[in-house]
């Protein structure tokens, strides 16, 4: 099943990290924030994505437009989680997680292995 093509557009425009084109994306209230989507191999929230890619303006212009730093994906993995597993440089992750926690990210949470 194909993917609507705002959904496909989200991930793109977080994977680039085009923040000139990512609010006004944002503002479609039909659009999931929140909701898994696959990306390559992985079933996960735009915050997962961007947290997993260390995409610090993706972060705050998705947290803007409402999406839940607390949401698990379709993997049961937090924004926290994918941003554990960042290859982003230290400096970005420390950024991202600060961002997170203030948005409301547990960083207590379990991972689905601890459930």
């Amino acid at each position: 099943m194909e993917e609507p093509i705002s959904t496909a557009a989200l991930l793109s425009l977080i994977e680039s990290e085009d923040v000139a084109k990512l609010p006004a994306l944002l503002s479609n209230p039909q659009l999931p924030l929140d909701a898994s989507i696959m990306w390559r191999e992985h079933s996960l929230s735009p915050l997962g994505l961007a947290s997993r890619l260390g995409a610090l303006r993706s972060i705050q212009a998705l947290l803007a437009a409402g999406a839940s730093a607390t949401a698990r994906d379709g993997e049961g993995m937090s924004c926290l989680h994918h941003l554990a597993t960042s290859v982003a440089n230290d400096e970005a992750k420390m950024h991202a997680l600060q961002m997170l926690v203030r948005a409301g990210a547990d960083a207590d949470a379990s991972t689905p292995l601890q459930q």
